[in-house]
């Protein structure tokens, strides 16, 4: 797993870049017990080779610390930063799978008991009236007749949104979203005191964490809006709140690759939340 993502991340360095760091591979200071790659074995390796001559030569575990170490070397900072999000997720979910048993070090048993994997129910009361809601609260798509529900200060009335039911003003929490092939979405989350009411404008300091997808293309709604370079837009993401830290982070599922975080320090209590454009294909909450 450690292989995949780490020639993921290096995939999107350029051709210069990627010299630069071949480079650094021959020289960079390391851990006692390990050796640098010989120059000879990364001169004309593409990314694909160098990922697999890292793993050959520093392991799974210490092989993303010398290419965070290296990718901060060559002011890839935003890179090493994506990379180094992406393991310790990797690491997680890993944990989880094997289960949390005595032979996990304590360091790691304490950070996975403080995660907690939200059950994200929506919210009827907030929901936009034209979207309709599975009975279990846990999938939405846009219907075609608006329903005569109550304007209550909660409901959304311009855009097709809703919320989550619980809100979080502590802890740390995740939750993955299913959106399949949907033509347009969004989702993150929004403080409690967000408006619900008119024409928004979605950014952190209006109150929305979030990312859409229109038009095929990614981006995540900060101000200016940031446009995030993906090979393939994800059909299911992880969404993992840090509320202490100040940190929301977004990553593909399928493919444990970091997608983007928000850092902001939150005051407010925070919502999951959804919008979609989609009368076919439903958002899940897994």
């Amino acid at each position: 797993m450690a292989r995949n993502v780490l020639l993921q991340h290096l995939e999107e360095l350029l051709i210069a870049e990627l010299n630069k760091f071949k480079n650094s591979l021959g020289d960079i200071p390391l851990k006692e017990g390990y050796s640098n790659i010989p120059r000879s074995k990364t001169e004309k390796a593409d990314a694909t080779e160098i990922a697999r001559l890292m793993i050959q030569y520093y392991g799974e575990e210490y092989a993303p610390v010398v290419a965070t170490n290296i990718l901060h070397e060559i002011n890839k900072k935003d890179l090493s930063s994506k990379l180094k999000d992406a393991v310790s997720f990797c690491s997680e979910r890993s944990e989880e799978r094997v289960g949390m048993t005595a032979q996990l070090c304590p360091s790691k048993r304490r950070r996975n008991e403080v995660t907690v994997k939200a059950n994200v129910i929506l919210n009827p009361d907030t929901a936009f009236p034209t979207l309709l809601l599975s009975d279990d609260g846990k999938s939405v798509r846009l219907g075609k007749i608006a329903q005569n529900l109550p304007n209550n200060l909660e409901r959304f009335d311009f855009r097709p949104c809703v919320l989550g039911m619980e809100g979080f003003t502590t802890g740390r929490h995740e939750w993955k979203v299913e959106v399949g092939s949907g033509v347009c979405w969004t989702l993150g989350v929004a403080s409690a005191a967000s408006d619900r009411k008119g024409c928004l404008y979605m950014s952190p300091d209006e109150g929305f964490w979030v990312l859409e997808m229109s038009e095929n293309t990614l981006r995540a709604l900060t101000s200016p809006r940031t446009p995030l370079s993906h090979r393939k837009i994800p059909e299911k993401l992880v969404i993992s709140l840090d509320y202490e830290r100040g940190h929301l982070t977004f990553f593909d599922d399928a493919f444990i690759t970091h997608l983007f975080t928000f850092v902001y320090p939150f005051r407010d209590q925070l919502f999951p939340f959804f919008m979609t454009w989609d009368q076919q294909i439903p958002i899940r909450i897994l």
